[in-house]
């Protein structure tokens, strides 16, 4: 029973992060795919705060594994985190003039964003205790 009074906080915050992160994810995705489609690459690059700030936040999953609240490994989260908070804030923040016109960073917020909307959607489901969609199970 004490277990589960601790558990309790950690499971809704979780739940609050991984909503919060599938609802930022999912505007780049679908303001990415609306720019593409209603102007030019570049107009994309209007999204490198979004980006930057989720990515960003992505550095709480760094101490969410290491304090045990989640079971990811904490040096492979530590890599996949730092990787691309270095692409966010060392590449496309640092130098917008060679990011905004690229296709490239088009195609990593397509990437990215498409990635994270499924992952972060599917656990905050599984948190939530509702039945994961068949379609979003097949896509994770």
């Amino acid at each position: 029973m004490a277990g589960q009074s601790r558990a309790q906080p950690a499971r809704l915050y979780l739940l609050a992060y991984n909503t919060i992160c599938a609802i930022i994810w999912a505007r780049i995705l679908l303001t990415t795919i609306t720019t593409l489609i209603a102007s030019d690459v570049s107009s994309v690059y209007a999204l490198e705060p979004w980006t930057r700030f989720a990515q960003t936040l992505a550095v709480a999953e760094i101490i969410h594994a290491a304090t045990g609240i989640v079971r990811s490994p904490v040096f492979t989260t530590f890599t996949q985190v730092f990787a691309r908070s270095v692409q966010v804030w060392a590449i496309n923040y640092a130098f917008p003039d060679v990011t905004k016109p690229s296709v490239a960073y088009a195609a990593m917020l397509l990437a990215w964003a498409t990635a994270d909307t499924i992952r972060y959607s599917y656990f905050a489901i599984m948190l939530a205790d509702w039945p994961i969609p068949r379609a979003l199970k097949w896509a994770r």
